[in-house]
């Protein structure tokens, strides 16, 4: 497509409410599958300490004390790839939030700035309503 600009991106929170908000969104969802994962561990291990009890394995043998150990290993592990997962997944958002604002903002200016055409960048996820709205234009200037 002949319509696309390139612009030097150093400003990444163009609409800081709208990406602010897809952050959140996604974070949320993201903590949310980790409270599920976390309910998950914590139940293997009461029941794998429950099936051990009923088999009469002694509470407190070294059994016991190994599944305990296990357990806060499991949790650090777990602490530390959420805090990870978070991470990236906040540096996604950002940069997929930027993808749509981005243009937006682009064709909000070139709309107003009253340009015959509008235009974005290559791999923008709005080639489609960038074509359309140019194709709006043409008609209404004939």
């Amino acid at each position: 497509m002949a319509n696309r600009i390139h612009v030097n991106r150093r400003r990444y929170l163009i609409n800081p409410k709208f990406q602010i908000q897809m952050i959140l969104v996604m974070s949320f969802f993201g903590l949310l599958a980790n409270v599920i994962f976390y309910g998950s561990i914590r139940y293997f291990f009461w029941k794998f300490k429950s099936m051990a009890t009923e088999y009469g394995v002694r509470p407190g043998g070294a059994f016991f004390q190994f599944i305990t150990q296990q357990q806060d290993v499991m949790n650090h592990v777990f602490l530390v790839s959420s805090l990870g997962v978070l991470m990236a997944m906040i540096l996604v958002g950002l940069l997929y939030s930027h993808r749509i604002a981005g243009p937006l903002y682009g064709i909000e200016k070139q709309l107003l700035e009253s340009k015959e055409q509008v235009a974005c960048r290559k791999g923008d996820y709005t080639l489609s309503l960038v074509s359309a709205i140019n194709q709006a234009l043409k008609r209404t200037k004939n």
